[in-house]
């Protein structure tokens, strides 16, 4: 930094930010978190040390208020050093109101980008006194200040060419790598080797009632099932739903029909269909009533992967999602504005992210005239069936991998749902009933047990 002038920041924007927290954790947490704001944009070092605790406190999943700070910083020898239990009450006293956290974040967040504008410029400056090739020295510097409001490691061919060739040298030693997140069905994972590739997108379309959701429920209980941290945002229904649909996957039977008291089939497995989706901490669900807009879709997204560790994102569906201030554009550029957002969101989390979308009878995606997308594959979902009475209840289904990216596309692949609980498997009906065909094995039986290492406390 510069001898003799002191480094940019406002002292009061740091408190007034550290008092909105201590009075509205959870909110302004989040916030803090979608702005990517860390221990960093803090100058005064008592300051930073709140904020340290306070992120300790949050990645344990504790409350965080003025006790549990303080006792932290009691703890790791840090209390007297921000002034005691007294100056974490005087920050409170200090922000009369938490609506101005935003603004308080701003200031921070300015200032911040500031002192690292000061400091690599003098760093640059050092640097190019002593360097042998100018024009490498100015290519790098370009890069660095061209990145410097994120903290995100640049990708390079380099670095992307050494990373893939590290994964084949690892294979063909014997230690078989996978790069993405298979989806638990044998042909289609075959389809898409490798898995769903971290800050690609999915696409799973189809016409009303052919099953794209429950097919989405079945991915998500075979990934609960391998310990996979999967985060849902319903558009279309609500929790309840998605928890009942999910819950009858799981079971192999029917909620609704356990509810009314028609069937008592299913009972004994709802503890371990409970220890998947509640107690495992493997799973995150939000319906329209937390997320309705683009914008909120990709605060949520970030919340899930930064908090919660989500390694993949499924949105249900695109066509419910709105994006904010439509004013008088089109059908195709909300839609375009609705993927591109999707898109970048997925690239810049890094996860996967399983989409659905439904298309009307002459093959377009409802409302907006779109059929087809440019994402890293595309899956189109038909009902080929209607037997859901009594005896049998099931439903031929055909999934038509419509582009696929280290496969041959255009490919079918049969499925058979049961329309009563809605669990899917590989293969066809014969006469009505499941031929014997080894379809996908869900980890609800007795020897289920979620992976300790992937579950979070």
């Amino acid at each position: 930094m510069t001898e003799g002038r002191i480094p940019p920041h406002s002292e009061e924007a740091e408190k007034g930010l550290l008092g909105a927290i201590l009075q509205e954790s959870t909110k302004i947490l989040d916030l803090c978190i979608e702005y990517k704001l860390n221990v960093d944009a803090f100058y005064i070092p008592a300051h930073r040390h709140v904020f340290a605790a306070m992120g300790t406190l949050l990645a344990r999943n504790q409350p965080v208020d003025v006790l549990t700070v303080s006792d932290h910083l009691k703890k790791s020898g840090k209390l007297e050093q921000v002034g005691g239990g007294v100056y974490l009450d005087r920050l409170i006293d200090d922000t009369p109101t938490v609506a101005h956290c935003e603004h308080y974040i701003a200031m921070l967040r300015e200032a911040w980008l500031r002192r690292k504008i000061v400091s690599a410029s003098y760093e640059a400056a050092a640097l190019a006194y002593e360097c042998e090739n100018p024009e490498l020295l100015r290519s790098q510097l370009e890069m660095a200040f061209t990145t410097m409001h994120t903290n995100a490691s640049k990708k390079t061919v380099a670095s992307v060419w050494d990373k893939l060739q590290e994964a084949v040298e690892a294979g063909i030693e014997g230690r078989p790598q996978q790069i993405g997140i298979n989806t638990g069905f044998p042909a289609l994972d075959k389809m898409n080797p490798g898995g769903m590739r971290p800050g690609s997108i999915y696409w799973l379309s189809g016409k009303q009632k052919s099953g794209k959701t429950r097919l989405k429920r079945n991915i998500t209980a075979l990934l609960l099932g391998a310990g996979r941290r999967v985060s849902s945002c319903i558009q279309e229904g609500t929790m309840e739903d998605e928890i009942e649909g999910l819950a009858s996957i799981l079971i192999n039977a029917s909620m609704g029909q356990m509810m009314l008291g028609v069937s008592r089939n299913g009972r004994d497995n709802l503890p371990r269909a409970k220890r998947m989706i509640v107690e495992s901490n493997l799973f995150r669900c939000a319906d329209t009533i937390e997320v309705k807009t683009t914008v909120e879709f990709r605060s949520w997204a970030r919340r899930q992967v930064s908090k919660f560790g989500a390694e993949i994102i499924m949105l249900d569906y695109l066509q419910r999602i709105m994006v904010p201030d439509p004013g008088k554009k089109g059908m195709e550029e909300i839609t375009s504005e609705k993927v591109s957002c999707i898109e970048q969101t997925a690239q810049e989390l890094g996860v996967p992210m399983l989409v659905l979308s439904a298309i009307n009878d002459a093959g377009d995606v409802r409302g907006s005239r779109y059929a087809d997308y440019t994402g890293a594959a595309h899956w189109q979902l038909s009902r080929e069936s209607e037997t859901t009475k009594p005896p049998t209840h099931w439903v031929e289904l055909k999934l038509w991998v419509k582009e696929a990216r280290y496969a041959a596309s255009d490919q079918e692949i049969p499925l058979r749902m049961n329309g009563v609980t809605g669990l899917i498997e590989h293969g066809r009906l014969t006469n009505g009933y499941p031929a014997r065909e080894v379809g996908a094995e869900f980890a609800c039986n007795d020897e289920f047990e979620p992976n300790p290492e992937l579950a979070i406390a």
